[in-house]
Order: C-alpha cells, then sequence, then structure tokens
C-alpha cells in the first residue's frame, strides 16, 4: 500500500484528531479554476462538493462557485457533524492502551526504521510512542502538513462553522464511531506492515525530493477526478488483501452509507437547498458517491467555474434532524 495514495483516502480521517489551536491563515493564492462541485438540480437542489481535509494556502480559499452555493443552501453537510469533529473520541483512538507503546507493538527491526527516519526529519520519536502503529503510519506521512494542521482550521470543517455561524443547519452523514471503526478493524499485524511499508516508501520520496502531502495537494487542485479516481482504484488494487480490506472500508463502505443517507434525508425534506461536503476521494469513479446516486436516480453534472448560482430560501428556524 503506497502512502501516497493511503494519504489521499486516510486525511478525511486523521485531520480530524488535530484540531486547529487558533491561528489565522495568511492570505492564500488563487483557489483551483476548475473545483470539485456537482449539483443535482432536483428539485430537492443538492450540492455536492469534493473537500480536502488540509488548510494548505493552495485550497484554503474557496472559488466564488463554491461560496456561492454554499452560501445559497439552506442546510450543509459535512461526514461529520462539528460535534462529532470535536469529540475526544477521535483523539483518543489514535492512542495504545496505557502501559504500551509503539516500539512494544512493533519490534525492534520495524521501530529502528521508523527511529531513523524520523531522526532524518528531525523529528522526535516520543511524539509516535504512544500511537497504533496504523495512526503512526498516518500521522508519520503527514509530517510537512502537520504545522498547519495545528494552527488553521480544515477546508471541511470551516464549512460547517460558517453554515451555523449563518444561522443554516448543520450535521454530518456519518458517525465518529463509524469513522473509527474504518481503522479499528484493520489486523495489528497488518498495521505493522503498513507502518513499515510507509517510513520505506517515505525515504524514497525524500531521496526523489518528493512530499506525499504536495501529490494530494495538487491532485487536488488539478480538479481532474480522473486522476483522483485513479490514485483510489490503485489503493484497491493492492496485493496486499488487508490493504484491500482497508480500502473497502475506507472508500466503498462508505460511500454506499453516505449516499444511502443522504437520499433518505433529503427525500424526508425536499423543501430545502442542501450542500454537501465530503472528501473529494469519495465523490467519482465507480461505486463513488456520484455513481451510486445515478443508480438512484438523481441526475448529478458538474458545475462550471463561472456558473450562475439560483439564490437560495431563507435559512430554517428550524434544525433538520440528522438521523440515523
Amino acid at each position: 500500500m503506497r502512502p501516497t495514495l493511503a494519504l489521499v483516502a486516510t486525511l478525511a480521517l486523521v485531520t480530524l484528531a488535530l484540531p486547529a489551536r487558533g491561528a489565522d491563515a495568511p492570505k492564500a493564492p488563487p483557489a483551483p479554476s476548475k473545483p470539485l462541485l456537482w449539483v443535482v438540480e432536483g428539485p430537492p437542489r443538492v450540492y455536492l462538493f469534493g473537500t480536502i481535509h488540509l488548510p494548505d494556502d493552495r485550497v484554503v480559499t474557496l472559488p466564488d462557485v463554491v461560496r456561492k452555493a454554499h452560501a445559497a443552501s439552506d442546510v450543509v453537510w459535512g461526514e461529520l457533524s462539528l460535534e462529532d469533529l470535536d469529540s475526544p473520541s477521535m483523539a483518543k483512538a489514535i492512542f495504545l492502551e496505557p502501559g504500551r507503546s509503539l516500539g512494544d507493538v512493533v519490534g525492534a527491526e520495524v521501530m529502528g526504521r521508523v527511529t531513523a527516519y524520523l531522526d532524518g526529519r528531525r523529528t522526535p520519536v516520543a511524539i509516535f510512542q504512544r500511537m497504533r502503529p496504523v495512526w503512526a503510519a498516518v500521522t508519520i506521512g503527514m509530517l510537512d502538513a502537520l504545522p498547519l494542521l495545528a494552527t488553521r482550521t480544515p477546508m471541511d470543517k470551516q464549512l460547517l462553522r460558517d453554515a451555523k455561524d449563518a444561522g443554516k443547519a448543520t450535521g454530518g452523514l456519518e458517525t465518529v464511531e463509524e469513522q473509527l471503526a474504518v481503522f479499528d478493524q484493520m489486523p495489528l499485524e497488518a498495521q505493522v506492515r503498513y507502518l513499515d511499508a510507509t517510513v520505506a516508501e517515505l525515504v524514497k520520496l525524500d531521496k526523489e525530493g518528493k512530499s506525499p502531502t504536495d501529490a494530494v495537494v495538487e491532485a487536488y487542485v488539478s480538479g481532474d477526478e480522473a486522476r483522483i479516481t485513479k490514485e483510489m482504484d490503485a489503493m484497491s488494487a493492492s496485493e496486499d488483501p488487508e490493504a484491500r480490506a482497508l480500502a473497502q472500508r475506507l472508500l466503498g463502505d462508505r460511500n454506499r452509507l453516505m449516499a444511502e443517507r443522504l437520499v433518505a434525508r433529503v427525500k424526508a425534506r425536499p423543501d430545502r437547498t442542501y450542500f454537501v461536503a465530503v472528501g473529494a476521494a469519495h465523490l467519482p469513479g465507480e461505486g463513488g458517491v456520484l455513481d451510486l446516486l445515478g443508480k438512484a436516480g438523481w441526475k448529478a453534472r458538474r458545475v462550471a467555474p463561472g456558473e450562475e448560482i439560483p439564490a437560495g430560501a431563507a435559512a430554517p428556524k428550524e434544525p433538520v434532524p440528522a438521523g440515523k
């Protein structure tokens, strides 16, 4: 399982456990000119926006068409609700049981390679000693992004905050427990292999002068849905059966759940306009949310960058139930 592939999918989880600490982002460069935004014109009208869960300068400024679609919507949903995003369960899930360390779990040989890589990056290994192997792998793979995640709010969380401040109804399509179960079901032996493979790939990328975080951001900024789908297909085709199982839980199973809940909830309140923001990897491709919505009879089309967005109704006075 190549870390550059796994990162695209796992960004949706790891950043939820690394909340921002209140610093404002500097002025960002121009936003992507081809946003990952689709619309089901209905009625009801539903906007589907593919996010990246990083507060990188290259993505934090939203294109006008995305901002207008968000403003015109009565209801804004993310993968998780604001309450779940701030749940202590997210951080707790990262760590091993009291009395156990990463070195105890992965063994001296793997831990030696992990320590050598972190020493080369001038990063204290103690930061990772309490982490479960799979979370250590994901976090180590995101070293370049950690300073941003420690000080700024990721795009998807900001979309929910802005909606709440505007008096819109907000919520999530999944629960904390459902997202955490994706990695909790990965056997410990597979987690150790994943960590070891991650470090090996990162060493290779360092020698080539490449950054896995940059690769993810560049794929997103390109607005090329085929490029994102190709990365996900490669992950699903891994020779490691546990990697394939992780890809299925991470993408296929969650895509199906999100699509089913979205259809059911919108049908219950068809009088409103919805803005749904989920990780970009979940939308395109066979088995993606867009594909599943099409099979349910919804017709979604890509929104053009300069397209006019119809004004929405007034913000609802009562919240929309999150549903079960």
